[in-house]
Order: structure tokens, then C-alpha cells, then sequence
């Protein structure tokens, strides 16, 4: 049985959706994270990064099984990343920096 990023202290539902946008759907996923890949979703400073990955891993500690290798749930993150990416980049969406930088670009004229 895989246990919900929500189990995690600190996670509520709002977060969890956000984890999930970025690759991490599962406790272990969050267990075997860098503080530098959270850190790099909105929310999360290097204190919050740090706790929520102390968090899921004393999770798990009950069954470590549900962690997998560290290199193979990197690579399944980075892919989805990159897959998130590639599909903005064909839908032609601009991020939110991109639609900013325009609007700036149109006041100063």
C-alpha cells in the first residue's frame, strides 16, 4: 500500500497538488527528494524542504520497503519534469514570467 503525500506533517491537500504537478506523489518520493528539488517548488524553503523529507522518512521507517532506489525515483521525477516542459512549450502557454515580462515590455512604450 502506497501512504498519500497528505499523511506527511505539513502536507495538506493544496500542497499535495502541488507536489504532484512537480513529480512527487508518493511518501517515498518525498523520502528519497533533495532539499534542493523541493526547494525548487513554490512553498518550499530550505527549512520546510528539510522537514518534510524528515517527516516522509520517518514514515516509511515502519516499511521501508516503499522506498525506492534514489537514482531510479530521480530519474522518474526529472523525466516527468522535462515532460511537463516539453508539453507547455508545444501547447504554446507562456509561464507566468514570460506573460510578466511582456506586460512590463507594453508600460514602458
Amino acid at each position: 500500500m502506497t501512504l498519500s503525500v497528505t499523511e506527511v506533517r505539513g502536507i495538506g491537500a493544496s500542497t499535495a497538488e502541488t507536489l504532484k504537478k512537480h513529480g512527487f506523489k508518493t511518501v517515498a518520493n518525498l523520502a528519497i527528494a533533495t532539499v534542493a528539488q523541493l526547494t525548487a517548488i513554490p512553498g518550499f524553503s530550505q527549512s520546510r524542504a528539510t522537514s518534510t523529507i524528515e517527516s516522509a522518512k520517518a514514515l516509511l521507517d515502519t516499511d521501508p520497503a516503499q522506498v525506492p532506489e534514489q537514482d531510479e525515483a530521480v530519474e522518474v521525477i526529472t523525466e516527468k519534469r522535462e515532460k511537463n516542459k516539453d508539453r507547455k512549450q508545444k501547447s504554446g502557454k507562456k509561464s507566468k514570467k514570460d506573460k510578466k515580462k511582456k506586460k512590463k515590455k507594453k508600460k514602458k512604450k
